[in-house]
Formats: C-alpha cells, sequence, structure tokens
C-alpha cells in the first residue's frame, strides 16, 4: 500500500490554459502542482489535492492549494494521462488538507482547465 501512495505523490501536474476562469488566475498561468492525494466529496469519489508549486494571488489573499477533478465523466487523473480538462476550486481553508472527505465551504470553485502531467 505504501508504494501505491508514493506513486500517486509523484503526479505532478501544470494548468496551462483555460476555457472559464477569473482574470487574475488566467493571468497568473501556467500554475503548476504536486497531487497530494484524492479525496473523496459527497457527490464524487475522485477529487485530489494538490499542492501549487508557487503562490497563486486571489484578491488580497494567496492560495498554496488546489482542488482537482476530471471535468468529463470517465476521464481520470492518474500517471500516463497526458491532457486533461479539470474543475479547480482554490482550497480558501487549509485544514481540508487533514479531511478524510471533501468539504465544499473550504474551498471555492474558479475555472475549468486544461493540465497536462509534467
Amino acid at each position: 500500500m505504501r508504494l501505491f501512495n508514493k506513486k500517486k505523490a509523484e503526479i505532478k501536474l501544470r494548468l496551462i490554459d483555460c476555457d472559464y476562469a477569473p482574470e487574475d488566475m488566467e493571468k497568473q498561468l501556467p500554475v503548476s502542482c504536486q497531487l497530494i492525494r484524492m479525496i473523496p466529496g459527497n457527490d464524487r469519489p475522485d477529487y485530489w489535492i494538490a499542492k501549487c508549486d508557487r503562490s497563486i494571488k486571489y484578491g488580497d489573499s494567496t492560495i498554496k492549494y488546489l482542488v482537482l477533478a476530471p471535468r468529463f465523466v470517465g476521464a481520470k487523473i492518474e500517471k500516463g494521462m497526458g491532457t486533461i480538462a479539470v474543475n479547480v476550486a482554490y482550497v480558501i481553508d487549509e485544514t481540508i488538507t487533514q479531511d478524510t472527505t471533501l468539504n465544499l465551504d473550504k474551498c471555492r470553485y474558479v475555472a475549468i482547465c486544461n493540465a497536462i502531467e509534467c
């Protein structure tokens, strides 16, 4: 089991462009991030918490973590996936990194982006 978790932690993504995003986010692209772990939500089991390589400006705040999920049914965020469309949420309460299920009150949905594995 330990090797399996280590493998997942090695996945890095780069958000390269967005179909929908706030203007301030688009100006900060590309954004690279390291997947930390998968976290289930009430509506789907395949959300991911990711740590940004550099902070993202969000109003007066700085964002260090994102919540990502595949945009389309059947798509998966996994090693070897290539390019994928993802829903992106900013983590506004970092205690989410300790939670066992996704609490949507701790993040703010902001974008639909294309991501590539790097």
